[in-house]
């Protein structure tokens, strides 16, 4: 029997990790959610560095810094259109958010696909 090579086992290994986060990523975008105090300043401090970051490390590669800013630009857009058809609501219990889900499992499909395009680009 031949020896499974360290790629294949990484694969293996992953590969229920993966799944278990791509379906708790369709069933968030489809379902109610207590809105957090804290998260979106989490996702307000983060994601701005990870793109100055990057704006950083390709700062000589201007046709990359166009790419990053039509990213920049195409994503905000997206967002502005999510958030307005995001339904909040304030109960009883507690503030609650229910995304856009055409828009939602549209963003996790395209996810998947990148992962399986990766994936075929991995295995030969």
């Amino acid at each position: 029997m031949q020896a499974l090579s360290p790629t294949t086992v990484t694969l293996l290994v992953l590969a229920p990790l993966l799944v278990w986060r791509i379906y708790v990523r369709f069933r968030r975008m489809s379902s109610r959610q207590r809105l957090s105090r804290v998260r979106p300043w989490i996702t307000l401090i983060i994601f701005p560095t990870i793109v100055l970051l990057l704006a950083y490390a390709t700062r000589w590669h201007f046709e990359r810094l166009l790419w990053l800013a039509g990213g920049l630009v195409f994503g905000s857009l997206l967002g502005v259109y999510g958030l307005r058809r995001t339904h909040f609501e304030s109960t009883p219990q507690g503030l609650f958010y229910t995304p856009h889900a055409h828009l939602g499992i549209a963003l996790s499909l395209l996810l998947v696909g990148r992962m399986l395009y990766r994936l075929r680009a991995l295995c030969p």
